[in-house]
């Protein structure tokens, strides 16, 4: 970098706050410094920093890397490494005397940062999973901290021509910590990114991760209290007992007044108010402040106010959400392109010092990758998971380049080393991604799901029968938005039972929020308090219904992204007789005129299914799938509708198709005998069977057995049941597939009404994918008939 930029500061002559004030049409150049007005040039940075870091990341993410790669990359690329060989680059665009503003606002910037990682630690998340964040946590750093000391020798004696500001024992225990740590912000985003944040991995990832943070960043303070400690033994016991008794006072002393403040003013429901951000902001520079001048860093007060600060109702969350733009998108950019303008790859000249490179690389890596996948083969994971594990706890990414700036700021290692640890992070960083996916592919993940799947299938079975039950025990409900809600409480008081022999109905309703990038959506993840039904008010709808009609209730409020919805829905059951069920609002305009006549309007036929659909119902779930097309069974009837029903004892008409005795046709017939309990439904089972080879009713003889064993089954299961009142709601057809269309039409009176239901098999191998075909071509003739109004009822057992 240029030495000075005093001498092109202003014409000769003319004063600088006078052309400050002229602009530009009174010969003002807005590229020369003037630290009376340093905004200009300041903003000029800013928008070659952000807009660079930008363009790099738009092909980088394409091989899904994160986007602080961009940004070191541009530090180095607009540093003395590339665009310092311009000539006059450095001192028009990033002259000496401009440096101190963009260090301001970078360390700022910094500061909100760590700020946000320390909100993004959940201590919750490591309790739960505490053994795991021991263990491969443990073994995660130990090996490459051990591995640290050793290669420190070799880069301390590597440099012994220049003078050392510190004494080995602290410039080792730097090199240990900068090798041994783990990203956890990038990390995140990585298993985001692959869809392995609800996968075992990723759980001990996340878990392993933090546990690794909270460490590192401890190390990292003693490292920096040694490295400032001018005597060094007590003073830097007084420094420590200070750090130490700051963090207690803000743990069990600000926290509780904060958390007792955010309940009586209603923060925790309503979220922050601006006098709550304000406070809160102030207490991390005030935190920031007291580290600083007792001698560690600022950034550590930033974190320990992030860790203290209250989780209650997602508070943490909508925290960051007040910030986080602001943050991520202008401050932080600046910092990391510091970073790498003072990253000079030309000190890397000769073969020695590329050969320690090489060296710090391979300790990186193989020690993270061996510690993360011995500490996870102790967990129970195969050889290929806790590979997998290993190769994602060697990612280093944003929390290494704060410690290598933090380590060369307090003169620890020098900017030669500082570069060789840039290096060995960008290449860690960048493997990261594609080398999980190579060692853990999405085809591995699916035969992994499979193999458990069948296992937990013959460990929940009776004497070996993977036979579903006769009766749906507990109903796993995706909720996706109100219109489910009317469906599900429609099917509860259905499946609920008043007998007391039968075991009482549980529910589990599932919600899926989006996960994107943002820091606030990753602290969702990772939060102990997600599942937390209070924090969303569809799921406490349910909660409140259910308890009303003695039906026990569950929730989950999960924050997953779009190609985890299918993986994350199906492994929420817990038994075979499980119903996981799946709505969808088809919308049809229903008009009445003054004199009854009722018109429907809709595209019944060209219904769109979500992409996750196809997925579940292709899924090995090893339980009872459903999906239920409402077409209005829970609106008001029309007054022709009531009409209808004024003359009848039911409320309700079921039509249920039986073409065969698999598993699909049994559950398809269990579901309508047991949604028949209710003394207000009236039930059709019509059997049916194939059209013979030549076109004619009952001239093949398979079709003929198949559907003589169908109508067997049948009769022997209603038969079953010793109520004669039961009985005489169930009406039994036997008839051939041609027939169907009018056996319903029969079975509804000549009018089928939207509070009546169609309940059929999914007639499809599970392999069957495309858009409609995957539920089979009988289920889709029927969902595609637009003079059916009533709603339909898909029945399949995986």
């Amino acid at each position: 970098m240029a030495t000075t930029a005093a001498a092109t500061a202003a014409p000769t002559g003319v004063p600088t706050s006078t052309l400050s004030q002229s602009g530009v049409l009174g010969g003002r150049n807005p590229f020369i410094y003037s630290s009376s007005d340093p905004l200009a040039l300041f903003i000029v940075q800013s928008f070659i920093i952000i807009t660079l870091s930008r363009l790099l990341h738009w092909p980088l993410s394409y091989l899904k890397q994160p986007r602080v790669i961009a940004e070191v990359i541009t530090g180095i690329i607009l540093g003395p490494s590339v665009m310092g060989h311009v000539p006059n680059f450095t001192n028009t665009i990033f002259p000496t005397a401009s440096i101190p503003n963009i260090t301001v606002v970078a360390n700022l910037g910094l500061i909100m940062f760590l700020f946000i990682v320390g909100l993004e630690v959940d201590l919750g998340y490591v309790r739960k999973n505490l053994y795991i964040a021991l263990t491969v946590g443990a073994l995660g750093m130990l090996i490459p901290f051990g591995l640290g000391f050793v290669v420190a020798i070799g880069i301390y004696n590597h440099e012994a021509g220049g003078a050392h500001v510190v004494n080995f024992g602290v410039y080792s225990l730097f090199v240990a910590v900068a090798l041994s740590i783990t990203a956890l912000p990038v990390l995140a985003r990585i298993l985001t990114e692959l869809r392995l944040l609800r996968d075992r991995v990723g759980v001990i990832v996340l878990s392993a991760g933090i546990a690794n943070d909270l460490v590192g960043w401890i190390l990292l303070a003693l490292t920096i209290t040694l490295a400032n400690s001018t005597k060094k033994g007590i003073n830097a016991l007084y420094i420590v007992l200070l750090v130490v008794a700051w963090f207690l006072l803000l743990y069990f002393g600000v926290r509780k007044l904060l958390t007792l403040y955010l309940r009586k003013s209603g923060g925790f429901e309503r979220g922050p108010s601006q006098f709550d951000v304000c406070a809160i902001l102030i207490l991390v520079l005030v935190s920031s402040f007291y580290t600083d001048i007792i001698g560690v860093h600022p950034i550590f007060g930033a974190f320990i106010v992030g860790v203290i600060i209250p989780r209650e109702n997602d508070f943490v969350v909508k925290l960051t959400e007040k910030i986080e733009d602001f943050v991520t998108v202008i401050l932080i950019p600046q910092y990391f392109a510091l970073a790498g303008l003072s990253a000079n790859i030309g000190l890397l000249n000769d073969g020695k010092s590329w050969g320690y490179v090489i060296a710090i690389i391979a300790i990186a890596f193989i020690g993270k990758v061996t510690g993360g996948t011995l500490g996870s083969r102790l967990n129970g994971l195969k050889w290929q998971e806790s590979l997998t594990v290993g190769v994602l706890m060697s990612c280093k990414g944003i929390v290494e380049i704060v410690v290598l700036t933090t380590g060369l700021n307090a003169h620890i290692i020098s900017a030669k080393v500082f570069t060789m640890f840039i290096v060995m992070t960008l290449v860690t960083t960048f493997l990261t991604t594609p080398l999980t996916m190579l060692v853990y592919p999405v085809s591995y993940r699916q035969k992994l799901a499979r193999a458990r799947s069948l296992e937990r299938r013959h460990n929940l079975s009776v004497n070996g029968s993977t036979i579903p039950s006769s009766r749906i025990a507990k109903i796993i409900a995706h909720i996706r938005d109100a219109e489910a809600i009317s469906v599900l409480m429609t099917l509860v008081q259905l499946f609920s039972n008043d007998d007391a022999r039968t075991e009482q109905l549980k529910i589990h309703g599932v919600r899926l929020c989006e996960l994107s990038q943002r820091p606030s959506n990753l602290i969702q993840v990772t939060s102990d308090t997600q599942s937390d039904i209070k924090n969303d008010s569809l799921l406490s709808v349910v909660s409140a219904f259910s308890q009303i009609h003695n039906v026990l209730f569950s929730g989950d409020l999960a924050y997953i992204t779009e190609g985890d919805q299918a993986s994350y829905i199906v492994n929420r059951h817990t038994d075979l007789n499980d119903l996981i069920l799946l709505t969808l609002d088809q919308t049809v305009t229903r008009t009445e005129s003054p004199d009854g006549v009722i018109t429907a309007s809709g595209a019944w036929n060209t219904t769109q299914y979500p992409p996750y659909f196809h997925e579940v119902f292709g899924h090995p779930t090893g339980c009872n799938l459903g999906l239920f097309i409402d077409r209005g069974i829970s609106v008001p009837v029309t007054s022709e509708e009531s009409k209808s029903w004024s003359s009848r004892s039911v409320s309700r008409r079921i039509h249920a198709i039986i073409s065969s005795t698999e598993p699909n046709d049994k559950l398809t017939l269990h579901i309508a005998l047991q949604l028949t309990e209710s003394p207000f439904v009236q039930l059709t089972v019509d059997v049916i069977h194939p059209p013979s080879k030549d076109g004619h009713n009952g001239g093949d003889d398979d079709a003929t057995i198949n559907s003589s064993e169908s109508w067997d089954y049948v009769t022997q299961v209603v038969d079953a049941y010793s109520s004669a009142e039961f009985r005489s709601r169930v009406k039994l057809l036997h008839s051939s597939q041609e027939d169907l269309r009018s056996n319903i039409n029969n079975s509804f009176s000549g009018e089928p009404l939207t509070r009546d239901i169609v309940i059929i098999a999914s007639y499809t191998q599970h392999n069957s994918r495309s858009e409609g075909e995957f539920l089979g071509s009988i289920t889709q003739t029927i969902i595609s008939d637009e003079s059916l109004k009533s709603s339909i009822f898909i029945c399949q057992q995986n």
